[in-house]
Formats: structure tokens, sequence, C-alpha cells
């Protein structure tokens, strides 16, 4: 991976990040670029590319930022998946669908959420997610750290 020959999938990432007990969202910000001003540009967010995954991860909150939340936007092409991911104990997590359609993958359930829809997660539930679409989808993902 640091060699840039591999490319895991997100839930990969995810466990990674829990070994190493960091968040996704602060590996994909640039702490470099700290400023007085909390505005992070669209142009100055840092995507990671997951080619296994067929998704971008992008941390969308300013680095030195309130460290309770983390902000991620998800786009999944078509036929992309994460693979299940793990929530932090002592977290929740919300999941608004901004563009296409997508397969919430939990507890051998499937949901399906439409461009609007949202739901909230708690740090229990294990999750997947995957493109239902023939088009590029999005999605915000939001947690919060309660302990």
């Amino acid at each position: 991976m640091e060699l840039g020959q591999s490319s895991p999938s997100l839930a990969s990432l995810q466990r990674i990040c829990v070994a190493l007990d960091v968040e996704l969202v602060d590996m994909l910000r640039d702490k470099s670029k700290s400023r007085a001003a909390m505005i992070l540009r669209r142009d100055e967010r840092e995507p990671l590319r997951s080619e296994w995954s067929r998704a971008v991860a992008e941390s969308v909150l300013p680095v030195g930022g309130d460290d309770v939340f983390r902000a991620t936007l998800l786009t999944l092409d078509p036929a992309g998946k994460t693979g299940q991911i793990e929530r932090r104990r002592g977290t929740r997590e919300f999941a608004y669908c901004i563009r296409g359609s997508v397969i919430l993958l939990m507890r051998d359930e499937r949901y399906e959420l439409g461009e609007g829809d949202s739901v909230l997660l708690d740090d229990m539930q294990a999750t997947a997610w995957e493109n239902a679409g023939e088009g590029p989808a999005e999605l915000m993902l939001v947690s919060a750290r309660l302990s």
C-alpha cells in the first residue's frame, strides 16, 4: 500500500485504522494545511481512491476542527461497494444519500436508500455500502464520538 502497488478496500483501511487507533478521515486529511479559518475548499480536499471498492473517500472537515465529529464524502462508482465496515465503540454515524441509490447491508438485512434518504447507525452495527444504480452514488457519512 505504501508504494502504491495495491489498492485495499475501504473496509480493510477501516480495520487498519481501528488497529492503529486513528480515524479513517484523519488519514485523508493533510494536517500540514492547517489554517486559522475553519474552511476547507473543495479543490483542497485530498480524495482517497480504492480500486478494489470502486470508491473515493474524502474528508470534508477542515484540519483543526472539532475532534468529536468526522465527516466523509463517499462516492461509489457503478457496482462499487465498501465491504464490511466496523464502527468504533462509543460512536454514532449519520448517513445521507446525496446522489444515486445505495444499498445498506447491515445484520444480514438490505436497505435501499435513494436521494435524500438518511439513516442513523449506532456503534454496534457493522455495515457495508453498495451502489444500487447505474451511475455514481454519493453518501455523506458523519460520525460523532459520544464518550
